[in-house]
């Protein structure tokens, strides 16, 4: 017997409407993510909105929280990428990713 012959000629393997379906979900869900962290950390969101870049010395006076507490909430904003970390010489300064401003003014809207 031929090889050729034995051998599937096609193979269709995952098809276009799965792939597509499982990337809306997975788009969906992350999205879903960030809303929720907008919503559960919305102080320091509002803060970098109104005045960014700011160090955290800055962000502990104006909201008054304890730096861990406030290290914590940097942290995971970070983790999702809503906050960007940027190191400038001696300074380390947050500010938004500019990419997620449309859902952070409509989640700040509210």
């Amino acid at each position: 017997m031929d090889a050729t012959a034995a051998a599937p000629t096609h193979d269709q393997g995952t098809s276009t409407q799965e792939v597509s379906s499982y990337s809306v979900f997975a788009h969906n869900h992350e999205h879903k993510k960030i809303r929720a962290c907008v919503k559960f950390y919305s102080d320091v969101i509002r803060l970098l909105v109104f005045r960014q870049p700011l160090s955290v010395v800055e962000l502990i006076e104006e909201l008054n929280v304890p730096k861990q507490r406030l290290l914590r909430e940097l942290s995971r904003l970070i983790k999702y990428n809503i906050v960007i970390r940027i190191d400038f010489e001696s300074h380390v300064l947050y500010c938004i990713n500019g990419k997620f401003n449309s859902i952070i003014q409509s989640v700040l809207n509210e």
